[in-house]
């Protein structure tokens, strides 16, 4: 069971998985989007330059799993968001979007459950952000 400290926002090293099936997986998930939610950027806001220093120098694939769904949450509870509420997001956005096109051109080497984990979690997270900057409401 995955306990996460609400008082003290966890830091990147804590957004990493071992197994993506596996159900603490899912619970680590929506537990960092909730907290993303309720803290991010006003309390939580170390997490964004560490999910960027993780995405930078990728060191495992637990690690990278971590970041890009620490990332995932980030932008997918930004998406609709409008005005100066989407400016956070507007810059996580462009400083990751050549890190993410980088990786996804590196995993396409490989193939396995591992990459193939971390493409569909990219995707998403292009997805979510390309609603934020095309679709605005």
């Amino acid at each position: 069971m995955v306990l996460l400290n609400v008082q003290n926002p966890p830091s990147s090293s804590n957004l990493s998985y071992h197994q993506p099936s596996n159900p603490e997986s899912k619970q680590l998930e929506d537990t960092i989007r909730y907290i993303a939610e309720t803290e991010f950027p006003e309390t939580w806001k170390n997490i964004f330059p560490d999910i960027m220093a993780k995405l930078s120098n990728p060191s495992d694939y637990a690690n990278l799993l971590g970041a890009l769904v620490g990332l995932k949450a980030l932008v997918k509870n930004h998406q609709f968001l409008s005005g100066k509420d989407r400016i956070p997001l507007e810059y996580m956005v462009e400083d990751t979007f050549m890190i993410l096109s980088d990786l996804v051109k590196s995993l396409l080497n490989t193939q396995n459950e591992q990459t193939e984990r971390l493409l569909q979690i990219i995707v998403k997270i292009f997805y979510f952000a390309i609603c934020v900057r095309y679709f605005h409401f």
